[in-house]
């Protein structure tokens, strides 16, 4: 199950998002084309998030899970973009050493 951040962040690699209630419901029901990632938050507590394909959230371990999403990009590459901007933003906003764990807490 998917659950979204309040913050969402979205990268301009998605092109111009309209209506971001249509884009969460066509992700939801997998009607996206493409080669779209989330930035989740993580399945392993060790982590401090995760990047998933969207293919793969279709598997039946991640529809039992409730999934939070702070990020969606088109490819790997700009996921992996995504999350360090989240980080340098994470960092200008709480110090040089900021708990990103905590930090995607307070998007939700």
């Amino acid at each position: 199950m998917l659950r979204w951040a309040k913050k969402l962040y979205v990268d301009e690699s998605m092109g111009e998002v309209k209506s971001l209630v249509m884009l969460k419901k066509r992700i939801e029901h997998n009607w996206f084309a493409g080669d779209v990632y989330l930035i989740t938050s993580p399945t392993n507590p060790a982590n401090t998030a995760d990047i998933h394909s969207l293919k793969n959230l279709k598997f039946p371990y991640y529809k039992r899970r409730e999934i939070i999403v702070y990020g969606l990009a088109k490819g790997a590459g700009k996921a992996n973009e995504l999350f360090a901007k989240i980080a340098l933003e994470a960092m200008s906003e709480n110090g040089e050493k900021p708990d990103l764990k905590e930090y995607f807490k307070e998007l939700c």
